[in-house]
């Protein structure tokens, strides 16, 4: 169980929106780019690394594989290479339409589309590309993550009941035995305030994080001073 070095009690852990994140052996393999949150009971399932040198992209990491969370670093139990084998969050295929052979070489699985006008549908020469096919495609994109799951960034807008917006997502304190979500620390006029999870009413990732109460209630919320933390996870 992770434990505050000034709290002992406190069984939380602040997962820091744009913390470092390095692997088991300690190298800096990226940073923390979101926590993946399942909303029927506010757990946290996974969480997004923003990795890369050049091309950076986010890969998926369970709950599971996060090690330990020091001074708001994140040290994970995978290494810079089990890291390059996670899933991205976001993938896509160009499927034909018309049934064609795919992985043939003639039609590679991930062959980007032909170049058709509307009306009527007529392929035109590729242009750009020598994987460029004929073929009319349709592009299906997915994401790594459980159905339903809500994707929390730095910055998300957290409203109040009324609509207002009046603070931004800047870490997510969860219990680390069960992922459950103790509160969201929001930037509010230039304080970090915890906003307890009960005060969720809900939320998705184009609004924000509505609560159930008014604007007064979270200006009398304590500014949180969080200590580091230095304890394995569970």
């Amino acid at each position: 169980m992770i434990q505050d070095h000034a709290s002992p009690a406190r069984a939380v852990v602040h997962l820091d929106l744009g913390a470092e994140v390095r692997a088991a052996d300690g190298r800096p393999v990226g940073f923390l780019s979101a926590v993946v949150v399942d909303p029927r009971g506010w757990i946290v399932t996974h969480v997004l690394v923003r990795h890369g040198a050049i091309v950076t992209v986010d890969r998926v990491v369970a709950r599971a594989d996060l090690h330990r969370v020091r001074d708001h670093r994140i040290e994970l139990a995978l290494t810079a290479e089990q890291l390059e084998e996670m899933p991205e969050l976001q993938e896509r295929a160009y499927v034909p339409l018309t049934g064609v052979d795919v992985g043939s070489e003639e039609h590679p699985a991930l062959s980007a589309p032909g170049l058709w006008t509307r009306t009527p549908a007529i392929a035109l020469q590729p242009l750009v590309s020598d994987h460029t096919t004929d073929e009319a495609n349709v592009v299906e994109a997915w994401r790594n993550v459980p159905e339903g799951s809500l994707v929390l960034r730095d910055g998300l807008a957290v409203r109040v009941r009324s609509g207002r917006a009046v603070a931004r997502l800047s870490e997510v304190a969860m219990d680390p035995a069960s992922g459950a979500v103790a509160a969201i620390l929001v930037s509010r006029a230039g304080h970090l305030k915890a906003v307890p999870a009960g005060w969720i009413e809900r939320a998705d990732e184009e609004t924000g994080i509505v609560l159930a109460v008014d604007r007064r209630a979270v200006d009398e919320l304590p500014s949180d001073h969080a200590q580091p933390n230095d304890a394995p996870a569970q």
